[in-house]
């Protein structure tokens, strides 16, 4: 027995595990209030920090200084009822985690056996955090890739940081130059009003100095690993505390490499931003910053594709035709002036040369010194006479200017037309009404005219029937000669005239 009894004291002494026997203390109904130490080997001081001569016939509330000891329910259960259990718990006393077995050597007592195995948690630890930032970051690039405007990105950002990450809370806020404070845009987790009331500065005034302010201005990472005793926390510090904010990361984010804004977590943890997590959230925040890079550009994209989209409406609806050719003549693109002007779809000179429009009124010398001067860079303005589709022949006011690209090449022609045919045929009638007119006026000049030369006809018919020699009716006859080419000359000018041929009066 004696030999029994010293192996078990060896083993006592000796093993790795601490162990500690403690006898329950109840109050005068018989409830369990506190419990004592009455033993404990040499590995439970190694462990707890405590000294067996120090603590033996204390009570634990003495020990730990509290108003209930640590797991006084499961103790005294199981000094009840004979039935050991175990469990893991951080004891914030000792700073550790232990792994704890309890079983009742006797009535009224129980004993600890319990090991430290911290290094084994603060392993799970980083693996369940490097599991939550994995998929923080996961889930952020699968946001991203799903998303398409800034806003509903900010919300679900916020919203995976608290689901994923297990953040307390989580708000973006971007920086409004007309308030000079950043404007909450998202927010998720518990929040009851912080983000609103908090009033973040985007100067370096107090409410700018915090976290969040510091990290916009200096677009770098700030942390407040104890929002309790950071100065910087002052503004807010009694309502994060009230709502179980114990730490905190402020990261910038960024757009066309300028800070516009900041993603501010919170942990209900002091110094939960370790070097590990705050990296996850910084990738977070490039891949945020990547995205909004993305949008910007998609949102100018969208802009140029408008103007594009109206400027071609306008020319689609301008009432002059336009070709667009590329550097060899190749039609690109008609409005639907031109099908109107042609007869022609866009489909069916769309690849073509304008050529097909020739009507063979204008000669090769004209289409040469036409391509001269556009290929030179120059405008070339013009008239011409082109074939519609159906063979009819119109006049067009044209006007082919080049267009450059940024180096100056020549890369494509616009040309302009305009339907002059009833302007030219308008010009025509005009003309020939004028012509009208004026042969009314040239009427009376005419008959005058007319006159002069018929009178010595008539004054020398008497004289050849009755008075004159032969030698005086020659020259007459001369006289009447030249008065009667007179006339007819006369009637010819009158002619050509009503042909629009200009010509001089006869005199």
């Amino acid at each position: 027995l004696r030999e029994s009894e010293e192996k078990l004291r060896r083993l006592y002494h000796s093993m790795n595990e601490g162990l500690a026997v403690h006898e329950l203390v109840c109050n005068e109904s018989g409830q369990p209030i506190d419990y004592g130490y009455l033993d404990m080997n040499p590995a439970a001081e190694g462990i707890t920090g405590l000294k067996r001569e120090a603590v033996l016939g204390k009570l634990a509330s003495e020990i730990y200084t509290t108003e209930e000891p640590p797991f006084l329910d499961t103790f005294s259960r199981v000094a009840a009822s004979g039935q050991p259990t175990s469990f893991e718990a951080f004891v914030p006393f000792f700073g550790k985690d232990l792994a704890v077995s309890v079983f009742a050597p006797c009535q009224g007592q129980f004993a600890t056996l319990f090991a430290d195995i911290s290094k084994r948690k603060t392993a799970e630890r980083q693996i369940n955090l490097l599991n939550q930032a994995y998929a923080l970051v996961s889930h952020i690039n699968e946001a991203i890739v799903r998303i398409a405007d800034r806003e509903s990105l900010f919300k679900e950002t916020c919203r995976i940081a608290v689901e994923h990450g297990r953040f307390r809370m989580a708000w973006i806020g971007l920086a409004d130059p007309a308030t000079e404070t950043l404007r909450p845009v998202a927010v998720a987790g518990i929040d009851d009003g912080y983000v609103a009331d908090a009033r973040v500065a985007t100067t370096a005034s107090p409410r700018g100095c915090g976290p969040a302010g510091s990290a916009l201005r200096a677009g770098r990472v700030v942390t407040s690993g104890d929002v309790a005793a950071d100065p910087a926390m002052a503004p807010w510090r009694e309502a994060a505390l009230a709502r179980g904010y114990r730490s905190l990361v402020s990261l910038p984010l960024k757009c066309g490499g300028a800070v516009i804004g900041v993603l501010t977590v919170y942990s209900e943890e002091p110094n939960y931003f370790t070097t590990m997590v705050t990296e996850s959230l910084i990738e977070v925040a490039a891949d945020l910053s990547f995205a909004l890079d993305l949008f910007e550009k998609n949102r100018e994209r969208e802009l140029e594709q408008q103007q594009l989209r109206l400027q071609h409406s306008a020319l689609d609806a301008a009432a002059n035709a336009i070709v667009i050719t590329d550097k060899a003549g190749a039609i690109l693109w008609v409005n639907a002036a031109f099908t109107r002007l042609s007869g022609y779809q866009r489909e069916e000179v769309t690849s073509q040369n304008p050529r097909l429009l020739k009507s063979g009124v204008q000669d090769s010398h004209f289409y040469s010194s036409m391509w001269k001067t556009i290929l030179s860079g120059s405008v070339w303005q013009g008239a011409v006479r082109n074939k519609r589709k159906d063979g009819s022949l119109y006049d067009e006011e044209m006007t082919i200017t080049p267009v450059r690209s940024e180096t100056g090449e020549i890369t494509h022609f616009i040309a302009i037309k305009q339907d002059i045919t009833e302007r030219k045929e308008l010009e025509l009638r005009f003309l020939r009404a004028q012509r009208m007119q004026s042969i009314g006026l040239l009427a009376g000049g005419v008959a005058h005219d007319l006159n002069n030369v018929l009178a010595p006809v008539m004054m020398a018919l008497p004289l050849l029937r009755n008075h004159l020699n032969p030698e005086e009716r020659e020259r007459l006859v001369g006289t009447l000669e030249q008065s009667v080419k007179r006339g007819a000359n006369i009637v010819q000018q009158v002619l050509t005239f009503a042909r629009g041929v200009e010509v001089q009066r006869a005199m």
